[in-house]
């Protein structure tokens, strides 16, 4: 049952990460990151709103999003080669 539940997260996992590996996930981090800086300098500039507050919490949650199912993948599948 145990193994099931790890090939269900697995696949969950690969699903979510997409088969990008670590430069491929920076690579869009930084693009996502570039489009965030852009919002906020469009919405300072034309609606006169500073977004900036919002920007941390949403950079976190990129990050979250491009590296967690990496890394997360890497440690399962070293464990589960061993």
């Amino acid at each position: 049952m145990a193994s099931q539940q790890i090939g269900g997260l697995l696949a969950q996992l690969r699903l979510i990460n997409g088969e990008r590996g670590f430069f491929a996930n920076f690579f869009g981090l930084f693009c996502v990151a570039c489009l965030l800086g852009l919002a906020n300098m469009f919405s300072r500039s034309v609606l006169h709103a500073d977004m900036g507050w919002l920007l941390k919490p949403l950079m976190v949650v990129m990050a979250l999003y491009f590296f967690l199912p990496y890394l997360l993948l890497l440690i399962i599948d070293r464990r589960s080669t061993n």
